[in-house]
């Protein structure tokens, strides 16, 4: 039975947002300690998602915007470009290793283009290598 239209866009952004991460819902269920049973309701609009489940969503993926899994606002480039520029270098150069990492490990996003392989398995292995301390 499927909920709301609010409720089932909020699920199709954290279905998305599973499938970003890579997760399969067993996965996602057991890293929120929750029941796949209830991932497919929320994905399908049928639960909404409780506090509880938000509290563990941001606890577990800090980067997740849980304005954004609800209601489907987020902050546009501006907005997030004047937090950036408030920072202090340090916090710069982890945001800046932060997305490089995002593009240069995500094999979805390299998909369908065409990258020179040898640059890219270079960036990789240069990224591996500089987040292991």
């Amino acid at each position: 039975m499927a909920g709301s239209p609010d409720k089932m866009e909020s699920g199709h952004r954290l279905r998305e947002f599973r499938e970003q991460l890579g997760y399969t819902q067993e996965q996602f269920a057991e890293k929120l300690d929750i029941s796949v049973s209830t991932v497919k309701k929320m994905e399908t609009g049928e639960y909404n998602i409780s506090v509880d489940t938000q509290r563990k969503l941001k606890e577990t993926f800090h980067d997740i915007s849980i304005e954004y899994l609800l209601f489907g606002s987020r902050k546009g480039v501006n907005d997030v470009w004047a937090q950036i520029l408030v920072l202090d270098q340090w916090d710069k150069f982890l945001i800046l290793q932060k997305l490089l990492a995002y593009f240069g490990l995500n094999d979805k996003l390299l998909a369908n283009r065409e990258i020179d392989e040898v640059k890219t398995r270079r960036l990789r292995q240069y990224l591996k290598e500089s987040f292991k301390d």
